[in-house]
């Protein structure tokens, strides 16, 4: 089982705000993000697939990162070589992915290290049906020190995905773009600090970012850790 990847069992307080610069990628930087502020609180849990009201259309999902105070299901299959998502769900919107996964993670990991992944699925928005296809590039950029409101954390790995798609909407299509930069420690099953900047049809749609609550009882990198920081 991989290192970073979520888990069941795993609960996560997001603090999310504005964008901010990501900082410089290369080796041994220290990104400060000690003053960012995330005024708007977002609790979510990973649960076992098995179980949640849409579990019939992901049938190799290994958890489900569950937000209650939206009602949303994220399904996510956890291999050994890759970690994928199939599909998310709530009342009033569905995305599909498994027809053509999306990767999320390959593993082993490190800086400099890249992949590239096409993906393909449907759902709807609103009661409105599409189809959306979309290309994923990883690169694991820059290893160093993450300062966060917090606290302090050595030996992370900052990836950066570089993502675009295309929605076909009837006859209509829509294309969007997008930047993430996300900082990982072996051991915490979830992303410790993340930024977007994105936009779809032209216009500006994503523009944030967000730290997560330390985890008690940090798991420090092993010789065997498969996400790792040096080449």
């Amino acid at each position: 089982h991989n290192g970073v990847a979520f888990q069941i069992g795993t609960s996560v307080t997001s603090h999310i705000g504005a964008y901010d610069f990501p900082g410089n990628p290369g080796a041994f930087e220290t990104w400060d993000f000690s003053g960012y502020n995330g005024p708007t609180v977002l609790s979510y849990t990973g649960i076992n697939a098995v179980g949640t009201p849409y579990a019939g259309s992901y049938p190799t999902a290994d958890v489900c990162s569950y937000v209650a105070s939206q009602g949303q299901y994220e399904y996510i299959e956890d291999d050994p070589a890759a970690t994928y998502l199939l599909g998310a769900n709530s009342a009033s919107a569905a995305l599909n992915l498994t027809a053509n996964k999306q990767k999320v993670f390959a593993f082993p990991f490190t800086f400099n290290d890249t992949w590239t992944d096409t993906y393909s699925g449907s759902g709807n928005n609103g009661g409105f049906p599409f189809t959306r296809s979309g290309t994923v590039t990883a690169e694991a950029d820059g290893y160093g020190t993450l300062i966060t409101p917090n606290g302090t954390y050595t030996n992370v790995l900052r990836i950066y995905y570089y993502q675009t798609f295309t929605d076909i909407v009837g006859t209509d299509s829509y294309f969007g773009e997008q930047s993430t930069w996300s900082w990982y420690k072996e051991g915490i099953h979830y992303p410790i600090f993340s930024i977007t900047d994105a936009t779809y049809d032209g216009f500006p749609s994503i523009s944030m970012g967000y730290y997560n609550d330390a985890p008690t009882g940090i798991n420090e990198p092993t010789a065997a850790e498969i996400i790792s920081v040096y080449p």
